[in-house]
């Protein structure tokens, strides 16, 4: 008998070229620390502006900014204590020193513990 002839290998089919698969970013980055740094020490600075000014409520304004913006900012304990400053330049004693204490109860290493303890002593009358 007559043997049937062998079938010819199927041929391999070619590799896929490899698949590009694109990353999504986000819409907008945050801000460079460097930035918000920069950002947070500029409304510091105001602050410290308006309480070398006797103006504590310029002050107030520039700190609320910060704590909205920054809430745990790099430079939150400096507002906490500029905050003390500003009540006591707006007259409002008994609040810097509730302010003061829970400064202190907070962060009483801190190297502006010492002037927090003291803010509103300087005030005449206090």
């Amino acid at each position: 008998p007559a043997q049937a002839p062998a079938a010819a290998p199927e041929p391999t089919p070619a590799p896929e070229p490899p698949r590009v698969i694109a990353v999504a970013r986000p819409p907008s980055p945050r801000p460079a620390a460097a930035d918000t740094l920069a950002e947070e020490a500029r409304l510091l600075r105001t602050a410290h502006a308006s309480l070398a000014a006797g103006d504590g409520a310029g002050a107030t304004t520039a700190l609320d900014e910060h704590a909205r913006r920054f809430p745990r900012g790099a430079l939150s304990e400096e507002r906490e204590a500029a905050r003390v400053l500003a009540l006591c330049a707006e007259g409002r004693a008994t609040e810097a020193r509730a302010a003061a204490s829970a400064f202190v109860a907070t962060s009483p290493r801190s190297p502006l513990a010492a002037q927090v303890r003291r803010a509103c002593a300087t005030r005449a009358g206090e």
